[in-house]
């Protein structure tokens, strides 16, 4: 839908098969040459398309309409946290359930961060098992 939105490309099943065996081909051309040039590439990349699509879309777009969102939702966040943490269905069957699945997207911003903090530390010669211990175990915001 946002290709054919943006450009008038058909988002059919041929732009699918040709979008995943680009983004394959890359992802393996960058793997295979080693982590100091094509992974490097890509990150750099990634930071830099990603900025840009942020200050398009803070500079580009309703300012004060996405700042006012951002404070709601995050105070939101902060005031649900524990109450949803908490969560649990009064009576079984579908009660609320349809309502609450927010509470399984936690588990990728949960599980995420060690996991990251892992392979980054795998990239370092200098890493010690006891700095994986200690981000492993400090609680992620």
């Amino acid at each position: 839908m946002g290709l054919d939105r943006l450009f008038g490309v058909d988002p059919g099943v041929m732009t699918q098969v040709i979008l995943i065996a680009l983004i394959s081909v890359a992802s393996i051309m960058s793997s295979l040459s080693g982590v100091g040039k094509g992974i490097r590439i890509i990150s750099e990349w990634n930071i830099i398309v990603s900025a840009l699509v942020i200050a398009y879309f803070l500079f580009g777009g309703p300012t004060t309409w996405l700042i006012q969102v951002f404070g709601t939702s995050l105070s939101d966040y902060l005031v649900d946290f524990i109450p949803m943490g908490l969560w649990f269905p009064e009576a079984p069957g579908p009660v609320a359930w349809q309502n609450a699945w927010t509470i399984f997207y936690w588990v990728g911003g949960l599980d995420g961060p060690p996991l990251l903090a892992y392979l980054l530390l795998v990239f370092h010669a200098d890493a010690r098992y006891a700095s994986l211990l200690f981000v492993c175990s400090v609680p992620q915001p």
